[in-house]
């Protein structure tokens, strides 16, 4: 459904929780933390580990896909952020 829209070439903006598949697909992001935006911006400046540590609370690097080039984000559920 993503490719479809992304062909279409309109504006969409979409709800996703899923922080690899924005920015993978998004041109732009908004994290929001308790109702309010707390950055905005291309996913590579916007999604860092120390944003995904303070609004989610995990660890996670941030790298580039091997096959698409795009933005990355490996994160460890299992330990808590410090």
């Amino acid at each position: 459904m993503l490719a479809l829209l992304e062909r279409t070439g309109c504006t969409c903006l979409i709800t996703l929780h899923d922080l690899g598949v924005a920015a993978a697909v998004c041109d732009e992001v908004h994290v929001l933390s308790k109702g309010a935006i707390v950055a905005s911006g291309p996913p590579s400046a916007v999604l860092t580990g120390a944003l995904l540590r303070d609004v989610f609370g995990v660890r996670a690097a941030i790298g580039r896909h091997p096959l698409t080039g795009g933005v990355q984000i490996s994160v460890d559920y299992l330990s808590e952020a410090t």
